[in-house]
């Protein structure tokens, strides 16, 4: 059931969800399905203004399946949705007074999730811990947008990375 309480919000009845982790792993796919919502609006407004460029969605659709099924991507999803994340953020960069994707930001436990790390698995890593894992991670992403390493090299860190907590 669902329940508007105004414009800009909406109330969802969880009571179906019988533990922790699952209102997680429901709450995590929300904010994946508000990004697409964002990237939907900015597929419009570009074609508005006929723009050849439109976001693929479907990688992030995908990365929803991945959570729920708790299965990391294989090496070449892994190569496809960082390549879409980039040219995502590409547009993003540029459109920013359109629309604020700050609001959007994809979580950094779906990308986890598509390593093979799941939701579960995330939540019992120590608080300490996941300070650590995602200033590593951030670093790398870092390194790969500003091309210092290869998508390749991206990939087999953040599986090395990731691996301890399997």
């Amino acid at each position: 059931m669902i329940k508007n309480v105004s414009t800009s919000e909406m109330v969802l009845d969880i009571n179906h969800l019988q533990f922790t982790d699952e209102v997680g792993v429901f709450g995590l796919n929300i904010e994946i399905l508000n990004r697409i919502t964002a990237l939907n609006k900015l597929n419009r407004f570009c074609e508005s203004i006929k723009s050849p460029f439109r976001a693929n969605t479907e990688i992030l659709f995908q990365v929803i399946d991945s959570i729920l099924n708790e299965k990391g991507f294989p090496g070449p999803e892994l190569k496809k949705y960082f390549n879409a994340r980039n040219e995502i953020e590409k547009i993003e960069l540029v459109s920013y007074r359109v629309l604020d994707f700050s609001k959007f930001e994809m979580p950094v436990q779906a990308e986890f999730a598509i390593f093979g790390l799941s939701y579960d698995k995330y939540t019992n890593i120590s608080e300490g811990e996941k300070e650590a894992l995602h200033e590593a991670y951030f670093e790398l992403l870092n390194e790969f947008d500003s091309e210092k390493i290869d998508i390749d090299n991206l990939i087999n860190q953040v599986t090395d990375l990731l691996s301890v907590f399997k």
